[in-house]
């Protein structure tokens, strides 16, 4: 019995020490090699790393060498077996408003070990709250306009069944 406690007390220890000493910047820039593959660029962010995570100040977002907007902060989170992203204030350039009116207040991304294909995600926009997910699997998104009173100037862009309104693209 002793020997079992030793043995799970040093599997912690070397499960937290692999938590608080992961290189958090080195995966940040991972997730942003990988968003550039799509033609996606985040810049200008000033990056500061804490105990499980890293939180990104004042980043400059361009998707196909176009600047769509600024996110104020992006908080990473990551436990090994569970990650989460949360992002404040998505505000696009006016250029965009006009056409996709859609600021975003506040979005949650969230994966985890144990549903390997599947990603949340939850945001308080503009459009009022977006529940969906990312089906890693069969390459889909999937958003859900909960608020359906306040999604009229975006309705172009979303489809419409028993449930409600919504956005479905696969990549």
């Amino acid at each position: 019995m002793q020997m079992v406690k030793k043995v799970i007390l040093i599997f912690l220890a070397v499960f937290i020490a692999s938590l608080v000493f992961a290189p958090k910047k080195d995966l940040y820039f991972l997730l942003e090699k990988e968003l550039q593959k799509n033609g996606v660029v985040l810049s200008d962010e000033k990056i500061d790393s804490n105990l499980f995570g890293l939180d990104i100040t004042d980043t400059k977002v361009y998707v196909e060498n176009t600047y769509i907007g600024d996110i104020k902060n992006i908080s990473l989170l990551t436990l090994l077996i569970y990650s989460d992203i949360d992002i404040l204030e998505f505000n696009p350039v006016d250029s965009i408003k006009r056409v996709f009116p859609l600021a975003i207040k506040r979005a949650k991304v969230n994966y985890a070990i144990w549903n390997p294909f599947e990603v949340k995600i939850s945001i308080d926009s503009s459009v009022g709250k977006i529940n969906g997910f990312i089906d890693l699997n069969k390459r889909r998104v999937l958003l859900r306009f909960l608020d359906k009173n306040r999604v009229h100037s975006i309705r172009t862009y979303l489809k419409r069944d028993k449930n409600g309104w919504y956005y479905e693209q696969s990549f």
